[in-house]
C-alpha cells in the first residue's frame, strides 16, 4: 500500500481484549514485515548491593530490537540474575525454550501473538513467578516498538482517559518509625496526598509494619483528579 502513512487503530474482540491494528507501509496488523532480531537483557548492579528495601540497587532493563533498527525497552522487576537467564536461556525440549530464542523472527507489532509465543516456549518450568515478570518486561518494550512504529505514545494507541494524573509520594522508609514519621510530614508538605511506601522491618522485633500517609488537612484540599 505505497503512500500510506504510519496509523494505529485500536478495536476490541467481543470477549473485551485489546486488539490493535496497525498500519505502516505494505503491512497490517499481525501480517508486518518486521521481525525482532534480539532481546536483550541490560543488567544494571551497584558493585556493592545491601539487603534493604531499595530497588534501585538493581535492575534489569530489557532490549528488544527489530530487523530494522526499531529499539524498545522495558524493565523487569524481579530477581534480575534469574530473570536475565530465562531470556538468554538456549533453545531445549519443548516448552523449556529462553524467550529470546522464542521470539526471534517474530512479529514485534503483535504484541499478544509475542506474549502466547514466551508463554508457550516456557511452559514446562513457567507460568507463574519470574518467568511472568520477565515476560512483563518484554511486552512492554513490544509496545514501546509499537508506539514506535506508528509514530504514536502507547497511551494513544490503547485510548487516553486523562491528560492529568495525581503524583503520589513513592519511597523507602527508614527503620525508626519516628523518621518514618517525620518524611510522611515533609510529602504531605509538599501536597502530596496518597503515599506508598516499603515494608519496613521495626528494629528489634520480627513483625513487620507499613506506614501510610498521615491524615492532613492539605489532603482535602486537592480537588479529585
Amino acid at each position: 500500500m505505497a503512500g500510506e502513512t504510519a496509523a494505529a487503530v485500536p478495536d476490541f474482540h467481543a470477549c473485551g481484549t485489546l486488539r490493535l491494528t496497525l498500519a505502516v507501509p505494505g503491512t497490517m496488523g499481525g501480517d508486518s514485515h518486521v521481525k525482532i532480531s534480539s532481546v536483550e537483557p541490560l543488567h544494571l548492579r551497584l558493585p556493592a548491593v545491601r539487603e534493604v528495601h531499595d530497588g534501585t540497587q538493581e535492575v534489569l532493563l530489557v532490549r528488544v530490537v527489530t530487523d530494522d533498527g526499531i529499539e524498545g525497552y522495558g524493565e523487569v522487576v524481579s530477581c534480575s540474575a534469574v530473570a536475565k537467564a530465562i531470556i538468554q536461556a538456549p533453545r531445549s525440549a519443548p516448552r523449556r525454550h529462553g524467550l529470546e530464542v522464542a521470539l526471534l523472527g517474530a512479529d514485534p507489532l503483535d504484541p499478544r501473538a509475542c506474549w502466547s509465543l514466551m508463554y508457550e516456549a516456557t511452559r514446562w518450568y513457567g507460568r507463574q513467578g519470574v518467568v511472568l515478570h520477565t515476560m512483563s518486561g518484554i511486552d512492554q518494550a513490544l509496545w514501546d516498538i509499537v508506539g514506535k512504529a506508528g509514530g504514536q505514545p502507547v497511551s494513544a494507541l490503547w485510548g487516553r482517559k486523562r491528560d492529568r494524573v495525581r503524583a503520589y509520594a513513592s519511597m523507602i522508609f527508614p527503620e525508626a518509625p519516628r523518621e518514618a514519621e517525620v518524611m510522611t510530614g515533609r510529602c504531605i508538605d509538599m501536597g502530596f496526598t496518597p503515599s506508598s511506601s516499603g515494608t519496613v522491618l521495626l528494629a528489634g522485633t520480627a513483625n513487620t509494619t507499613m506506614l501510610c500517609s498521615m491524615p492532613s488537612p492539605r489532603q482535602h484540599a486537592v480537588p479529585p483528579m
